[in-house]
């Protein structure tokens, strides 16, 4: 029996999806768990894993190409041991008519997200297209003000942005230095880009040209948080907690404080978020991921620490889902593993704010009595989004970040209920 595959819903806004990768043929069997392909979209590259065992029998929608949520993009065959089981799982009669495969949600008990939309008017000559429509755009260099719209109440299309592709299609720049006769020259060994790490690229260039980053610098005093978390890291009943678990910490309490700071700008609307979430930056041999700890402002310090464990490791070991990524307004991006004074980060696409972290320094500042102290300091760097923040609301952030690292004690209180 042949059964749908679907565009799978990725998060609460998306609308479409590009597919960048098919991992299975037609033709070439699959087992339940398996990657069948990697969808990207204006937030995110996810690899979507099989829910049953059985055999892709044809693609619909080519590798490179865009579809809608709930779209067909496969079909597949399923065996006599996945018909058997679909017939005895007590949640196939939520699925869709005919088997279809979509991607389960999370099972974490939290909401993504629980929003209030501040609508904000766009200019009237502001043109309207969807989020792959957009970036499309951007990538051929074409002005959307010069596109014609064919959707819903002339809303520009993925189709219309390919359409005007064509029309201005300009002949290939030749490289010159091809068919040069200069053996002395190494011209290095191009390699291409993994589908995530190719859809990493374009993300981030996309946040980098279409956000209007600000930086503001600071140290943060840290000689007692450094005892602190020395003093809780003796006592075996407690989760060893690292100075990254403080500085998320304090990125939470901070913005439970200050919830004009816990937004994002989205499509010219100001999105306030109730959960105090906040992405945590982490390396992997397939690139770099942010995982989103939830609430973190209304989280004590061990949970934050259990949390923050749990997921590194999922995302190390590749198993991080989409709602594990998907929201949040702010993240934090460590690199204090490393001898650095200070990093200026890229915001992650659909946040508003992200606090880069250097290693500790030891460093002489005057005490209060105009004495050389020698001190115990992390230098910070928090990029905004200036569409969210003005400078004042940066640097209250910031201030308020420093505040709680510098006053450690503060993170293990109780921060109170939900508002």
């Amino acid at each position: 029996m042949l059964r749908d595959l679907l565009m799978p819903k990725l998060g609460l806004t998306m609308a479409e999806g590009l597919i960048i990768e098919w991992k299975v043929a037609p033709g070439q069997a699959f087992a339940k768990g398996e990657p069948l392909l990697v969808v990207e979209t204006e937030k995110i590259a996810m690899e979507i894993e099989a829910e049953f065992t059985g055999m892709m029998a044809e693609i619909l929608v080519s590798q490179g190409s865009i579809a809608p949520v709930g779209s067909v993009i496969a079909r597949w065959r399923a065996t006599a041991d996945t018909e058997e089981a679909s017939r005895r799982s007590p949640a196939s009669a939520t699925r869709p008519s005919g088997g279809d495969i979509e991607v389960r949600p999370s099972a974490a008990g939290h909401p993504i997200v629980s929003v209030s939309v501040l609508p904000v008017p766009p200019p009237e000559s502001r043109p309207k297209g969807t989020p792959l429509a957009r970036r499309l755009a951007r990538q051929h260099g074409i002005d959307l003000d010069s596109v014609r719209g064919t959707g819903p109440s002339g809303r520009i299309t993925v189709a219309d942005v390919e359409a005007a592709a064509k029309a201005s299609a300009l002949p290939p720049i030749v490289d010159a230095q091809k068919g040069s006769a200069a053996p002395s020259i190494d011209l290095g060994t191009r390699v291409p880009a993994g589908p995530i790490q190719a859809a990493m690229a374009r993300r981030l260039t996309a946040v980098k040209q279409e956000v209007p980053h600000f930086y503001l610098a600071a140290e943060a005093e840290v000689t007692t948080l450094l005892a602190l978390r020395e003093s809780l890291n003796t006592d075996p009943g407690y989760p060893r907690i690292t100075i990254n678990h403080m500085v998320v910490a304090a990125v939470g309490r901070a913005l439970l404080d200050l919830p004009l700071a816990n937004r994002v700008w989205d499509d010219g609307q100001l999105v306030t978020f109730a959960s105090t979430d906040v992405g945590i930056a982490v390396h992997t041999p397939r690139g770099l991921f942010v995982p989103i700890l939830r609430d973190a402002g209304r989280a004590k310090l061990d949970a934050v620490a259990e949390e923050s464990a749990r997921l590194v490791e999922k995302a190390r070991e590749g198993r991080l889902e989409a709602n594990d990524m998907t929201g949040g307004a702010m993240a934090v991006s460590n690199a204090g593993m490393f001898n650095v004074s200070y990093m200026t980060p890229i915001i992650n696409p659909g946040h508003s704010a992200i606090l880069g972290v250097a290693s500790v320094r030891r460093i002489f500042r005057p005490d209060a009595g105009g004495r050389p102290a020698l001190r115990q300091e992390i230098g910070l760097v928090l990029a905004c989004d200036h569409r969210v923040f003005d400078g004042f609301a940066g640097l209250e952030l910031l201030n308020r970040v420093i505040a709680g690292l510098e006053n450690p004690f503060w993170l293990l209180r109780n921060p109170g209920p939900k508002r």
